[in-house]
């Protein structure tokens, strides 16, 4: 870890970590409480891996204490995510999402031989999530069992927060939930956080979110088939896993709404 030092003002937040300023030219990512050091220095190592890569990515630092929480030390990018830019300039929609497709598939092209099994890491999420309706859970792993593993770097969570629209081009940030895996799985997960993903609490305005959504993901999956060797049946395979996967990570927002795509799915393959 580096030596300690004071962190700065506030600058962002969300589900998993603390965003403050660090100096003059870095920030300060520090995990919530219930994150461990061992995860935080993997999403370091993460961010290094990829940085090699030479991926559009901020450069890593080191990792620090601050009191009882753990927190990752990165190159400063400023500038809005790709969903505050469509918030604050709705009309470049069809182009910001032509740039998130190709950003995921440029990505998709690297092989991630350093980083733990996406369908592993899926089957063992599933199988241990609390919340997860049984029959759900059991469905879900029936498909996963069937479904092939591969080495292609995959972001995890891939979605227009997690891309800083920086003077020097489109930064991709938060590799913590990185893997080795299909990339099909990686688009079913974005494909479905771009249909019902709830946003940041205080990022996004709801009446300019819902009806934008059908669009984007149009615009999205449209681009990335286009220019990519993945089917959109490959893509469907992994819906079922994905959901119910994404529902063991309990936001309450999201619920009702996956139950339902969950049921429709599943009633859809008996």
């Amino acid at each position: 870890m580096v030596e300690p030092a004071e962190k700065g003002r506030l600058v962002g937040y969300g589900r998993t970590a603390d965003i403050f300023t660090w100096g003059d030219d870095q920030v300060l990512k520090l995990f919530h409480e219930n994150w461990s050091v061992a995860a935080v220095e993997e999403e370091a190592r993460i961010g290094r891996l990829v940085r090699d890569m030479g991926l559009p990515v901020p450069d890593v630092s080191g990792t620090v204490q601050d009191g009882g929480r753990f927190g990752v030390i990165y190159e400063r990018v400023d500038g809005p995510t790709m969903l505050q830019r469509f918030q604050r300039a709705p009309w470049t929609l069809h182009q910001l999402m032509g740039v998130f497709a190709d950003l995921q598939a440029s990505l998709h092209e690297h092989r991630g031989s350093d980083l733990p099994s996406r369908r592993e890491s899926m089957l063992g999420s599933i199988e241990n999530a609390q919340s997860v309706p049984a029959m759900m859970k059991e469905s879900a792993l029936q498909v996963l069992e069937r479904l092939p593993d591969d080495d292609f770097l995959c972001h995890g969570n891939f979605h227009p927060d997690q891309i800083i629209m920086s003077k020097k081009g489109p930064i991709i940030i938060d590799w913590i939930t990185a893997t080795k895996g299909s990339p099909a799985a990686d688009v079913a997960r974005s494909s479905l956080i771009l249909r019902l993903g709830a946003p940041p609490a205080g990022r996004a305005s709801e009446w300019l979110i819902k009806p934008a959504r059908s669009y984007a993901h149009f615009r999205y999956l449209n681009r990335y088939l286009r220019n990519s060797s993945i089917s959109r049946q490959a893509i469907n395979d992994w819906e079922i896993p994905v959901a119910v996967d994404r529902l063991g990570t309990d936001i309450p927002e999201e619920r009702e709404q996956l139950l339902r795509l969950i049921d429709a799915l599943v009633g859809h393959r008996s």
